[in-house]
């Protein structure tokens, strides 16, 4: 696999600022991001800059979760450089954002995870996990936040399983499973990828993510089964994209965000 990748967009390297057409060497760690993202120069085509208070948001503790993030900002250059970006962490991470503080409370970041609505900056935030590569154009994301508080993607994995209705799904105590059922009003609840989520500064929103974290902290566990407590609580305007948005499998399956689910997990 080729290191030196040709530029189809400007993109700030290791500080420097590289022009389109320019060839770079990346080394290893972002060849087979940035090639991927090559082969959709059409997509890339389609990518028209995004206007607005607009960012997106990673939450970055570890050593394995900076190398992962620093790849995913890579691909986000590639089809969006005008878009900020922000980092939550408890120390400055070298990558090349903006950062925030938030102590490392668990060892899966998800107390930082849930606290993304009241530390983005951004009017509109696409929060993205730290191990997942920018396929596509993200204007239709922004874009539909003029009509719904949030969009999350369909997870068809955790649904074929019950996800965290199955009794042997990890993640969930029978406590926490037994109090999700019973909120929900069947055992077919929609499951939803939360490693991408855009969403937009409202009251509702608001509302959602602070009975997300009301939920979270019971058990402190996965985080999807308390979102699904959260909105049965909170209804709210949410759009729920096809899983193709967000796919942790085939990279050839994903349209938008192909998902390295657990590369920037540490052990629990």
């Amino acid at each position: 696999m080729s290191q030196w990748i040709k530029l189809l967009a400007h993109q700030f390297i290791s500080g420097t600022q590289h022009k389109v057409g320019e060839y770079v060497y990346v080394g290893n760690q972002y060849a087979e991001q940035l090639i991927a993202a090559k082969q959709a120069v059409s997509m890339i085509a389609e990518a028209e800059p995004i206007t607005g208070d607009t960012g997106i948001v990673y939450v970055v503790y570890g050593a394995a979760a900076i190398k992962e993030a620093r790849g995913s900002l890579v691909s986000l250059r590639l089809f969006h450089p005008e878009l900020k970006a922000l980092v939550i962490s408890d120390g400055d991470t070298g990558l090349e954002a903006e950062h925030v503080y938030h102590a490392d409370d668990d060892v899966g970041a998800r107390a930082a995870k849930l606290a993304a609505y009241d530390l983005s900056p951004f009017d509109k935030t696409l929060y993205l996990d730290a191990d997942t590569v920018i396929i596509g154009p993200l204007n239709w994301g922004f874009r539909l936040l003029d009509s719904f508080d949030l969009i999350v993607a369909i997870d068809i994995a955790e649904m074929a399983k019950d996800g965290a209705l199955h009794p042997n799904s990890f993640g969930y105590t029978q406590e926490e499973r037994s109090m999700t059922t019973y909120l929900l009003p069947t055992t077919w609840a929609t499951q939803f990828a939360c490693g991408m989520l855009f969403f937009r500064k409202s009251h509702d929103t608001q509302v959602l993510f602070d009975t997300w974290q009301d939920e979270w902290r019971k058990w402190q566990g996965r985080d999807q089964a308390a979102f699904l407590r959260a909105l049965c609580k909170n209804p709210t305007r949410i759009l729920a994209v096809p899983s193709e948005w967000n796919v942790a499998g085939s990279k050839q399956e994903a349209r938008i965000v192909h998902h390295r689910w657990g590369a920037a997990r540490r052990p629990e």
